[in-house]
């Protein structure tokens, strides 16, 4: 069966005297829709929703109902503006293939109308000939890639979460309905894979990272995780990261001989950290890890994503050109990574500490530059 997809071309946005501050934030292609947010202040009458219109017909309308914080204080005291959000997901099986321009309107209280933007997508039939399977290596470009992934295919992020009694190597939950997805994507390892699906169904696919900077990331993204202890990601996060963040976060380490020593006395985390997902047997070899990793269908490097994107487009045979948009999760990042790979001393640390590891990615990196 054939899902219809969608490549959004361009997105115009339009004001008028009836409103006093109107934004499209967010246009997202996903697999048998469009997702679409934004907010409306208006001027003489309050907005209310939001018609989606094709062809001069509404086909369908969000209200406009979402609080908007920044919103509400910029315009404090208009009527509306403390709820001035909409969300809305644009059904594509209203569309067959083609080129189209989708108008949104703001409806008033007064039942008048206004123009807020106009979304110009190209809709396609498509379907993958094999499956893919992502091996997501924390901290190497894997949550953009796994954007790519949820434009254009039919599948899940985060399938760790499916492992029976969150253990690795133990089987999954509802293996049967992974196994039916267009693309299974996590934190997973290379053993999982082999032990429960068919390697003639899918693309094997994943990307390095140069092992320095990848080194950094991950402990900015350790520190980062304690910022709410409240939170999901932290609550998600397995016990021994979640005391680690809490501890990194009150040391606040900054010289290079800090971080070497958290290196050194955490290095059953950091060590050798994204070829362990590929080992296979108790011996941690580089030229293993290489025979294994050569078997996959793309292996890619952070540093040449754009070519691995249009590699991994050619792969699938996606018909429309591949478009390079990066996600990064962390933020306010507690260790200056620029600073950093700029110092001889811990690159030379890095090189000594992951000597396995950069075996491993200067091999695949070759493959690109």
């Amino acid at each position: 069966m054939f899902m219809l997809r969608s490549k959004i071309l361009n997105v115009h946005h339009y004001n008028n005297q009836t409103i006093y501050d109107c934004t499209i934030d967010r246009v997202e292609s996903q697999v048998n829709k469009i997702f679409v947010s934004g907010w409306v202040v208006g001027k003489s009458y309050p907005a209310v929703s939001i018609d989606i219109v094709k062809k001069s017909r509404v086909i369908q309308t969000a209200k406009i109902s979402i609080h908007r914080p920044g919103v509400a204080k910029k315009y404090e005291g208009l009527e509306g503006s403390e709820k001035s959000g909409f969300e809305i997901e644009i059904e594509l099986a209203q569309f067959s293939v083609g080129t189209y321009e989708i108008l949104l309107q703001a409806v008033f209280t007064n039942k008048n109308t206004a123009l807020i933007g106009v979304i110009e997508t190209e809709c396609y039939d498509y379907q993958p000939q094999k499956k893919t399977f992502f091996i997501h290596v924390g901290k190497t470009g894997g949550t953009s890639f796994n954007h790519f992934l949820q434009t254009h295919l039919i599948g899940k992020v985060h399938c760790e979460v499916y492992r029976i009694n969150s253990l690795i190597n133990n089987g999954f939950e509802e293996l049967e309905f992974l196994r039916s997805l267009e693309f299974i994507s996590g934190h997973l390892m290379l053993k999982e894979f082999i032990e429960n699906f068919n390697r003639s169904d899918y693309l094997l696919v994943t990307i390095l990272r140069n092992p320095a900077a990848q080194l950094i990331s991950h402990l900015n993204w350790i520190i980062y995780i304690s910022h709410d202890t409240e939170s999901r990601l932290f609550k998600y996060t397995p016990v021994v990261f979640q005391n680690l963040s809490i501890k990194l976060r009150k040391i606040k380490p900054k010289t290079t001989k800090e971080l070497i020593e958290i290196f050194l006395k955490n290095s059953m985390i950091f060590m050798n950290y994204q070829i362990e997902y590929f080992r296979n047997d108790d011996e941690l070899n580089s030229q293993k890890i290489i025979n294994y990793l050569s078997e996959f269908d793309l292996v890619g490097v952070t540093e040449y994503y754009q070519d691995f994107l249009q590699k991994y487009t050619e792969l699938i045979d996606l018909p429309i050109e591949y478009t390079v948009n990066k996600e990064n999760q962390s933020v306010s990042p507690f260790v200056d990574k620029k600073s950093l790979l700029g110092d001889p001393k811990f690159i030379d640390f890095a090189k000594e500490y992951n000597s396995i590891e950069y075996e491993v990615y200067e091999y695949f990196l070759r493959q690109f530059s």
